[in-house]
């Protein structure tokens, strides 16, 4: 395997010095599903918005394109079948291997050779048996490839070449479409009805973009493919060939990306609340059916007005449905990082978690919670203080996601140079707000920023100067102090006073025992105190001292030490 992704890094070299980047990132993902060196983010946002990842990712898709073009050159060059066999089988299985031994490449090599080893001898098979016998040979090689969400897409979208693909071409063409016309719309529309569900399911977006974007790449993608795995083959034997073909691949690929990026400027994602399994469940009962199938041919008109109606009764109804106001406590280990989600669908991120040797929470955490929610942009960062743990991941989020505005405590250190650089360059605004300023976010949903409090008794630390700020919610309300130790706490309630009364109180510092201070506890008396700790850390939060007089006051704790911790109020 090392001498096959020697041989990667050297096919990804040669690429390179044929064509230009992004243009050569471009074109080993879509022949390895490898981008080396990464595409641009750019690109790939406007991959994923107009739903073309998939062609990224390598799949089965590669497989039958590049074998298929091999067994006509050894075709041509009159090889004995049992030598072609071989042959291809050597070259899948060493492409298996460079592209990771992913179970869609697994699935196609095995249905290529199995179909093509029958289909020489004569033997009759329907290709749903073959794909049968394949998808249970490899659940017993390894049954835990139903979770994979890859796995899952490749299958259903394979169900869908199979089983859904005759039937639309064939319908389009009774009602008298063109037959090129009716080839390209059902090979768009077959693996996009089947993985819609498992993408909606997975991440809760449904891109309709993409049935537009899929019908017009289908065919420009496969002759990219096939000519660049030509050029792959010229390049060792005749580098002056092998420019000319790069050449004409520039034009194909840079007229692939000005398409996609036209593509993504019309409406694209929606987000949108996961379905039940059972409705997925129901979905693939009616749409595999065949009684169903034929039943949907020929009652299509009807059908397909009574789903558009529902369809968009069930969007009306779903952005205008009351939804509650919802905090989430992130796990992101020692660090602190809390979502906030209003009625409105407005989207607040109060800190970001640490990055360090082991983990970005930016990347690691906090993106894959935005995308199970399919959530797409941040209304507004707010970042308590600048010290690791609560900052780390602000510059991977500021790079990826349109942010709508950032408060921090104004201060500058050399080591979040970055964030900072990030700021002026998308040119996000930054709030500049006042002690006791109260800010009405929507409807019954207001902040109060409380702190920091300039007073020499406190010690003029980074923690002391954390952003303190309360919101207001109906008839609860949430604190947040960041890392404030005692004496900050101190001026905090001789400040403010009863007016600190708040249903939940995260708790000051991670636990730790200068702060969540009796105080503190007796100015706030809140029901419910939030603890963001990492588990086994090694600075011992929560603190004893703290978790005592929180129990002696009777007060609710939970702990993201466990797992991230939900509230939801309606």
């Amino acid at each position: 395997q090392n001498i096959a992704l020697n041989l990667q890094r050297k096919l990804s070299k040669s690429v390179q010095s044929v064509l230009p980047h992004p243009h050569a990132s471009l074109l080993t993902g879509l022949l390895l599903g490898i981008s080396a060196p990464p595409l641009p983010k750019k690109i790939l946002t406007e991959f994923k918005q107009t739903g073309l990842t998939h062609i990224l990712v390598v799949s089965g898709a590669q497989i039958a394109l590049i074998s298929g073009l091999l067994l006509r050159i050894l075709t041509a060059l009159y090889w004995k079948k049992k030598w072609q066999w071989f042959s291809l089988l050597s070259i899948n299985i060493f492409f298996c291997m460079i592209t990771g031994l992913e179970a869609s490449i697994l699935r196609a090599v095995l249905m290529f050779q199995i179909g093509l080893l029958l289909k020489w001898s004569q033997y009759p098979v329907r290709l749903i048996h073959l794909f049968s016998i394949v998808i249970l040979g490899l659940y017993l090689w390894n049954p835990l490839i139903i979770f994979d969400i890859g796995a899952q897409l490749s299958i259903t979208a394979t169900l869908g070449i199979l089983l859904l693909v005759p039937k639309l071409e064939n319908h389009f063409n009774r009602i008298g479409w063109p037959k090129w016309l009716s080839v390209i719309l059902s090979l768009s529309l077959g693996p996009f009805i089947m993985t819609t569900p498992i993408i909606w399911f997975h991440f809760q977006t449904l891109t309709p973009m993409a049935i537009l974007a899929n019908t017009l790449l289908i065919y420009p993608v496969e002759w990219i493919v096939l000519i660049g795995a030509i050029l792959c083959l010229i390049l060792p034997i005749s580098t002056h060939l092998a420019k000319g073909l790069a050449t004409l691949l520039y034009f194909g690929l840079d007229g692939l990306l000005k398409l996609i990026s036209s593509l993504n400027k019309l409406p694209g994602q929606m987000a949108i609340t996961a379905p039940h399994p059972i409705i997925i469940i129901g979905f693939y009962l009616i749409v595999t059916s065949q009684k169903n199938m034929s039943y949907i041919q020929k009652n299509w008109k009807p059908i397909l007005s009574i789903s558009l109606i529902s369809f968009i009764g069930f969007f009306i109804f779903h952005y205008t449905k009351t939804k509650p106001l919802q905090l989430l406590y992130l796990d992101v280990g020692q660090g602190d990082a809390t979502l906030i989600r209003t009625p409105k669908n407005r989207i607040y991120l109060i800190d970001t978690g640490p990055k360090n040797a082991y983990q970005d929470a930016g990347k690691d955490i906090i993106k894959p919670v935005l995308t199970y929610f399919g959530i797409n942009k941040i209304d507004g960062l707010i970042i308590t203080h600048f010290d690791t743990d609560h900052v780390g991941g602000a510059s991977f989020l500021l790079q990826e996601y349109p942010i709508g505005f950032i408060w921090d405590n104004q201060q500058y250190y050399p080591k979040n140079k970055t964030y900072h650089e990030l700021i002026k360059k998308k040119k996000i605004p930054k709030l500049n707000l006042k002690l006791g300023q109260k800010i009405q976010l929507e409807k019954s949903l207001y902040l109060t920023v409380l702190g920091p409090i300039d007073d020499p008794s406190v010690p003029p630390n980074e923690n002391n100067n954390s952003l303190c700020f309360r919101l207001d919610y109906k008839y609860n309300s949430f604190l947040f102090t960041g890392d404030l130790e005692e004496a900050g706490e101190n001026i905090l309630v001789k400040t403010w006073g009863k007016s600190l009364d708040v249903t939940v109180l995260k708790a000051g510092h991670h636990g730790s025992k200068t702060s969540t201070t009796p105080t503190l506890l007796d100015a706030t008396s809140p029901q419910l105190v939030i603890i963001s700790a990492g588990r086994d850390n090694r600075y011992h939060h929560p603190h004893p001292s703290v978790l005592n007089r929180l129990k002696k006051r009777k007060i609710t704790i939970q702990s993201t030490q466990k797992k991230a911790i939900l509230l939801n109020y309606p």
